[in-house]
């Protein structure tokens, strides 16, 4: 299982999870979710790659925690559907990790490690390009401390209303 390969609260950078997942992740054209795979056709783990303030990066995905981080909630990229093999793999199952980080950067140039938030159970999905998802967080923590806490604590600038049962 991949997930023993991290610890929840700790901080990695997208070179030391490569290494520790022991599988190349793609620097020059990062797409947020990356399905590790064995050969062509076994897939063995997602790793989801967030950004939560998306204020320094282009991009317009509103991504955060609910529920004092019990709950997550993500949308995928535009040119996803429900449909999509790789939601389909994550939807049917395949452990999913979750890597989360505030900002891109800690100051210009530094880009900021994401920090490891658990594993993450796909609950539901609605809509459309894209697709928004709402995953349990397996791995929660009830007293978060450091960077955790503030990932669990960031407001986005609007919710979407949702059942959070």
């Amino acid at each position: 299982m991949y997930h023993e390969r991290f610890i929840v609260g700790g901080e990695y950078k997208r070179a030391d999870i490569a290494k520790l997942a022991e599988y190349p992740l793609d620097d020059k054209y990062p797409e947020g979710i990356e399905i590790i795979t064995e050969g062509k056709t076994l897939s063995k783990a997602a790793i989801l790659l967030v950004t939560l303030d998306k204020n320094t990066i282009d991009a317009d995905y509103n991504d955060y925690f609910n529920m004092r981080g019990e709950r997550f909630r993500w949308e995928s990229q535009n040119r996803d559907n429900r449909d999509s093999p790789r939601l389909k793999l994550i939807k049917d199952g395949l452990e999913t990790l979750l890597f989360c980080r505030l900002t891109q950067f800690i100051r210009p140039n530094i880009t900021r490690p994401h920090t490891y938030c658990g594993r993450l159970k796909w609950l539901k999905a609605f809509d459309e390009h894209p697709v928004k998802i709402d995953f349990r967080c397996l791995d929660h923590v009830a007293n978060p401390q450091n960077s955790l806490a503030d990932l669990y604590s960031w407001e986005p600038p609007y919710r979407i209303d949702h059942d959070d049962s």
